[in-house]
């Protein structure tokens, strides 16, 4: 894969993929969501054949972009995190 397809996503459908993967795993004590996310986030990472820390750059950038060009969305995700995955 190459790195810059990050550029191109569909912001909404990321967003979407988002929400899909926290729904699943806020069951789950925040340590254990970071351990499972990295860990799952490194091994698609090489199964892809890109650095993490790469992807971790451009992922920002696209975020960035995604918060402004639908800022009630992305809050809205940021506000599901904040309420239903419990510290």
């Amino acid at each position: 894969m190459r790195l810059d397809k990050l550029y191109e996503l569909d912001v909404l459908q990321f967003k979407d993929a988002a929400l899909a993967a926290m729904t699943v795993w806020q069951r789950f004590q925040p340590e254990y969501l970071v351990a499972a996310a990295a860990t799952l986030f490194l091994y698609v990472c090489a199964h892809v054949r890109l650095d993490p820390r790469r992807v971790l750059e451009a992922s920002e950038r696209v975020l960035r972009g995604a918060k402004e060009k639908h800022p009630v969305e992305f809050r809205a995700l940021a506000t599901y995190l904040r309420e239903e995955v419990k510290l």
